[in-house]
């Protein structure tokens, strides 16, 4: 390091480079460097990788904190920066403002699909700086329980996350919406009722599990020894049957509504068309009439033929459109897994809408959405051998190719419906294979993989 006067000042210099192109005048030119300024340069640049350090740190704003839906009164996005991880997982955190849940939620419910008492769902959107909707994903009751009941367990101040697939290139921010349901109170138990269709006096009994119900009932000018039989569905306090006689002819209709104690609703005499209302009330008073026929269907357990026997109960709907449609039932409030003619195992789901959905935000940029589904045992795990392993996202898919069927459908008309056939594993890996034993011994794991299929959960995917 040399010591140099310039401008009458004394100054340490690191370096010293000699031009001679550079000379104007036949000299040469010098050039320095000093110790200051290899500092100057070294803290700027430090500055500028700090700089870019922090703007990618983040790449994700929330566009509001406020939650849209029926949770937004309870919990609020943390407003910071969001990244996406390796995996393609963006974890938003979500923070308590408010004690509970939306009515009917009482201190003690808890969290689940089925045994649980409430289903709170989140559903994140991620857009460009335009608003367009790039990606979108929605918490799922089974998988995402345990994320569900962190934030449950929040308390007021205290914030958590949950992770969310974020298939994303373009977008810079987020939003969150939610949806909140409640079960309805279980009403399953046996009933004996007292009351009358239209002036005349009846009694009867039925059983009430999950979605179906059963039993039987009689005139009290008949007596006991002439009963007539009854099965049905049970949904969201709707109670209907289908009526018989001892030679298994539809007789009548039962329709109406269930409250644990009174039934009340219309019955019509299939033989004649005439239409009655009718009113039963629960009673202590044991009844004498016969039940062994209440559950030739309703109550099996039996798979018989089929693969696998699913209550409708057991379909889990995408959040997204879970008020939106309901699974109509193909006997005793089941659906049914079989192989089909090609020999995969398929679910065939018969969709009815309760309400005309708006697509806009569950469909691609070219106006496709499909809805697919997973097979899962009775604990809500993924059953191996049934699920498409041809596919990454192992889904069961239907024939919908060009993604508009479903998408109409939600669309239409209130009460419309559609069947939609989902196609599950076969275990056979080359679809040209000719060795039976190869084929029979796929067949056979769908079969015992089939044994442990209870429950099927639906997404929706664009």
């Amino acid at each position: 390091m040399k010591n140099l006067s310039i401008n009458g000042s004394r100054t340490s210099v690191t370096n010293i480079f000699i031009d001679k192109s550079s000379s104007s005048a036949g000299g040469n030119s010098i050039y320095y460097t000093t110790k200051n300024t290899v500092l100057l340069l070294i803290v700027t640049i430090l500055l500028v990788l700090l700089s870019l350090s922090s703007c990618n740190s983040g790449g994700l704003k929330p566009s509001q904190t406020k939650i849209s839906g029926p949770l937004g009164e309870y919990f609020e996005v943390v407003d910071r920066d969001y990244k996406v991880n390796d995996s393609g997982v963006c974890n938003i955190e979500i923070k308590r403002i408010k004690a509970g849940f939306p009515a009917p939620w009482e201190e003690g419910m808890e969290i689940g699909y089925g045994d649980g008492d409430i289903e709170p769902s989140f559903t994140v959107e991620f857009m460009d700086e335009d608003g367009d909707v790039e990606y979108k994903d929605g918490t799922d009751i089974v998988a995402d329980q345990e994320a569900l009941e962190a934030i449950a367990a929040l308390g007021v101040g205290e914030s958590t996350s949950i992770p969310f697939s974020a298939n994303i290139k373009k977008s810079s921010k987020f939003k969150v919406s939610s949806l909140f349901k409640a079960h309805e109170p279980s009403l399953d138990g046996i009933y004996s009722m007292k009351g009358t269709i239209g002036n005349l006096p009846v009694v009867a009994q039925f059983e009430i599990k999950g979605n179906t119900a059963g039993g039987t009932y009689y005139y009290s000018k008949y007596g006991p020894n002439h009963v007539l039989f009854i099965e049905g569905l049970f949904d969201k306090g709707k109670l209907s049957f289908e009526e018989t006689d001892d030679e298994g002819n539809m007789t009548s209709q039962w329709d109406g509504s269930f409250d644990g104690n009174v039934y009340t609703g219309k019955f019509v005499n299939l033989n004649n068309g005439k239409e009655f209302n009718f009113t039963l009330k629960k009673t202590d008073e044991s009844y004498k009439g016969r039940t062994e026929r209440r559950w030739s269907v309703a109550n099996s357990t039996d798979t018989g033929n089929h693969l696998a026997v699913i209550n409708v109960s057991n379909i889990i709907l995408p959040p997204e459109i879970s008020d939106a449609v309901t699974i109509v039932p193909q006997s005793g409030g089941n659906v049914y897994c079989d192989f089909n003619h090609n020999y995969y195992p398929e679910v065939t789901l018969t969709f009815k809408l309760l309400r005309s959905v708006n697509t806009a935000s569950l469909s691609s940029e070219y106006g496709q959405m499909w809805i697919a589904g997973h097979a899962l045992d009775s604990e809500g795990r993924e059953i191996e051998d049934l699920n498409p392993k041809g596919i990454t996202s192992r889904e069961w898919r239907t024939d919908d190719s060009d993604g508009k069927e479903f998408k109409e459908f939600l669309e239409g008309n209130v009460g419309g419906t559609i069947t939609m056939h989902f196609t599950g594993e076969n275990n056979i890996e080359d679809i040209f294979e000719k060795d039976q034993s190869v084929i029979e011994a796929g067949h056979n794991m769908v079969r015992n993989a089939a044994k442990n299929f209870k429950k099927f959960r639906l997404k929706i995917n664009n």
